[in-house]
């Protein structure tokens, strides 16, 4: 009970901080990579990762956002500190933002197989306005009011990730400062603030029968001023060796993910997601999202730095292992 408390005085603490919030990339995939948006997933997968995602939003718009990321995820051997940086390039119509960040995640043990992770993200977004990709029309002239310009912010994010056998919860809050980007300077308005926003996902897994399973779950995200959005999917596993599902969002989209264990230590997913609303899918093809997990080498943090899933229906030494939302033979978390 002592422990359900903490949790949930950590949950507060981080809703109540979240208001006036800028929306950021939701990823179709963010189970396959949760470490970009919470930092307390890095290092629990039992191994050095080397993650990347690609996603097309919107495609056959111009100017449609375009996100690439890659991380890596490191744990260490103590077995309770894992490490990692995260970099995200996100293109959306004129506006070209880099993110930099050092992760770090803390394991706390907890009884029966449970585990409280605290994380900490910190470094910045480098911030470019590039004018010269609009076009003008009715005059030959160049509007002195349209011109780029670039910038650098700091700032740092937090999270916390609790795991059981059969259950896990995540809540961050990737960008916690709200600084701004610009300001108003030779009577030209160029001011933007970076606002707090707050991503929460959860989900279980359901044993089917000897080689299958069904792992429902969610992702919430809150950005004031702007629609709440709630990604739902349930994904069905097959021997761990592939994942199959469906999602759908409160805002309409709706598509199906895989994912696939290519070789040992090489797993990729893939999403395509598209609008339920004729209107919008008369100009765009849809969304495409890619992730793509390497293993680097063998893991120096031992099995107890992974966020395991354990089947407790089965005791043989050999029994499969089993985890919630992702799943594959060698019990490791996809960050």
């Amino acid at each position: 009970m002592k422990m359900y408390l903490i949790l949930l005085f950590l949950l507060l603490m981080l809703v109540h901080s979240t208001v006036w919030s800028q929306q950021e990339v939701n990823y179709n995939l963010y189970q396959y990579h949760l470490n970009l948006t919470n930092p307390a997933a890095t290092g629990t997968q039992g191994a050095p990762f080397l993650n990347m995602s690609l996603r097309s939003q919107w495609l056959g718009i111009q100017g449609a956002p375009e996100t690439q990321a890659i991380s890596a995820g490191f744990p260490h051997a103590n077995n309770r500190l894992g490490t990692g940086f995260s970099v995200i390039n996100d293109l959306t119509f004129v506006e070209n933002q880099t993110q930099f960040f050092l992760d770090f995640s803390y394991r706390l043990p907890l009884a029966d197989d449970r585990n409280l992770y605290l994380g900490l993200k910190a470094g910045g977004t480098s911030i470019r306005i590039e004018t010269n990709r609009l076009e003008t029309y009715g005059t030959d002239l160049v509007d002195p009011f349209l011109q780029g310009t670039s910038g650098f912010v700091p700032n740092f994010g937090v999270g916390i990730y609790y795991t059981t056998p059969h259950y896990f919860l995540s809540v961050s809050i990737p960008r916690l400062l709200e600084t701004e980007r610009f300001r108003l300077e030779n009577e030209q308005v160029t001011h933007a603030t970076d606002r707090l926003h707050l991503f929460a996902s959860s989900g279980f897994r359901i044993r089917l029968s000897e080689y299958w399973d069904f792992s429902p779950s969610l992702l919430f995200s809150y950005v004031d001023a702007a629609p709440t959005e709630l990604l739902v999917d349930a994904s069905f596993s097959y021997d761990d060796r592939f994942d199959i599902g469906l999602q759908a969002s409160r805002s309409g989209s709706m598509g199906g993910i895989m994912f696939i264990h290519i070789s040992e230590g090489m797993k990729m997913g893939y999403a395509y997601i598209t609008s339920a609303t004729d209107k919008v899918n008369q100009f765009s093809s849809g969304t495409h999202e890619i992730v793509l997990k390497i293993k680097l080498n063998e893991g120096v943090g031992g099995d107890s730095r992974k966020a395991s899933f354990t089947n407790e229906l089965k005791t043989q030494p050999q029994a499969r292992e089993e985890k919630v939302g992702t799943k594959n033979k060698n019990n490791e978390l996809f960050e």
